[in-house]
């Protein structure tokens, strides 16, 4: 459940829904972009390279309206290393599987797989901590896995 503390109000900033709203109509789209990009024959790693260039940057410049020059210089080598190991795990080689995979399948069914990652967050969330997740909530991950099979199923 959550709760709004008496100190905060429930007044919702207009351009912080717009950047989510255009942020999930991008995010969706990946795959219609990479489809197109496939059709101009770009390969996957190409445009995964594209998307890393471009991406590079923002992470930057988000880092840097964070927290200041000097304190990200300050970070301890070791920290920067694993920071980038697993930025390297999780970011690259998962666009570049997730990429590869659109060479394979539909960007519709691409899209449908993303947006069930919530539910696969509930499932290994439960599997961490050993318990069943609320039945409302186990319903909703249920429900989504039912569409994608019944999307799958269309499809072949």
């Amino acid at each position: 459940m959550i709760t709004i503390s008496p100190n905060r109000t429930s007044h919702i900033d207009p351009w912080g829904a717009l950047a989510c709203a255009v942020a999930a109509m991008l995010f969706a789209a990946k795959g219609i972009f990479a489809k197109a990009l496939y059709a101009h024959g770009l390969s996957f790693e190409g445009v995964v390279a594209i998307r890393a260039m471009i991406s590079l940057p923002l992470f930057w410049w988000f880092a840097l309206r964070r927290e200041s020059l000097s304190a990200v210089a300050s970070t301890p080598p070791r920290a920067i290393l694993i920071a980038a190991l697993a930025g390297a795990l999780s970011y690259y080689l998962g666009a570049l599987l997730d990429f590869f995979a659109l060479t394979m399948i539909d960007a519709s069914i691409e899209r449908v797989l993303i947006f069930s990652y919530p539910a696969m967050v509930v499932i290994f969330t439960s599997a961490r901590d050993r318990h069943w997740p609320e039945p409302r909530v186990l319903a909703a991950t249920l429900l989504a896995y039912l569409g994608i099979f019944l999307l799958w199923v269309d499809s072949i």
